[in-house]
């Protein structure tokens, strides 16, 4: 029995990772040009990748990723603006957990803000991510408009999260979801002084953005599922979550997670996610 609770909770934990990691194969046409060498524009938008689109030692100055390389493109073409690349080790849930992930993400995105701002001490800086990306990117947000972040506000230009797991009230909703929160909930306190220069971008029917009663034993454990990984899982068959919670969890995947998955990785080109995202970043320049 344990084990098998165990497979189930590891069933759920894939179904809910599995979407913005297979985004990595790709959504995005977005192709430009690699600067020899990073320069400094009036803004400049930090990117920070999805789950599976990044690694560490990757270059800054090229916006990789589904959704946000088309982003970034559009940014590089803009004039007056430019792109940095958060590098960080984006695959969660196979050796490593989905915290450790996120605390890196979070780290490497402070380190390349704060870098950023001191090589172009006269430009706004800005934040975008996609998914584990959004994830990251709504964090940093949150720190600098509560003042614990690695620049003051006054530095700070907007930010345009798609499907963010942290969407709630407080921010500029974008996309079709109106109301509701992310699978983690929103972020305690909101964005602070950032809140009408915080956009989230999310498709109703993504539930990685856009949770609901059809994912509510998922949301309810979060926190477990994103401390997991496939290994542990493999080794000790054992999970935290158990019984009924964990049986419905796995039947909350065909009627909740799979189509809610679908629309994460499908719903944010052009018009769906990427225009408006760029329109809101374009508008506080």
């Amino acid at each position: 029995m344990r084990s098998a609770v165990g497979a189930a909770a590891a069933a759920v934990a894939v179904a809910v990772v599995s979407a913005p990691v297979a985004s990595a194969v790709g959504f995005s046409t977005g192709v430009v040009a690699t600067p020899a060498i990073p320069r400094c524009e009036p803004n400049i938008v930090v990117i920070v990748p999805g789950g599976g689109q990044s690694a560490p030692g990757m270059p800054d100055s090229l916006p990789v990723g589904a959704y946000t390389s088309d982003l970034g493109a559009m940014l590089e073409r803009f004039g007056t603006s430019t792109t940095r690349t958060v590098a960080y080790n984006a695959v969660p849930f196979v050796s490593t957990a989905y915290t450790q992930i996120q605390a890196d993400g979070i780290a490497k995105t402070r380190q390349l803000v704060a870098g950023t701002a001191a090589q172009c001490p006269s430009s706004t800086i800005s934040l975008a991510g996609y998914s584990l990306g959004a994830d990251v990117a709504s964090r940093v947000a949150a720190d600098i408009g509560h003042g614990r972040g690695p620049i003051d506000a006054e530095r700070f230009g907007s930010a345009a999260v798609i499907s963010s797991p942290n969407r709630g009230a407080g921010s500029v909703e974008g996309g079709t979801a109106r109301g509701g929160e992310g699978v983690f909930g929103a972020l305690p306190g909101g964005y602070g002084e950032l809140a009408d220069r915080v956009m989230d971008v999310c498709d109703s029917a993504d539930y990685i953005c856009n949770s609901d009663e059809r994912t509510q034993n998922t949301r309810d454990h979060a926190e477990e599922i994103t401390q997991m990984t496939a290994l542990d899982q493999g080794l000790t068959g054992s999970s935290d979550i158990r019984g009924t919670d964990s049986r419905s969890m796995v039947a909350e995947v065909p009627f909740g997670l799979a189509p809610g998955q679908y629309a994460h990785v499908s719903s944010y080109g052009g018009n769906g996610g990427v225009n408006p995202a760029y329109g809101f970043l374009r508008s506080n320049f």
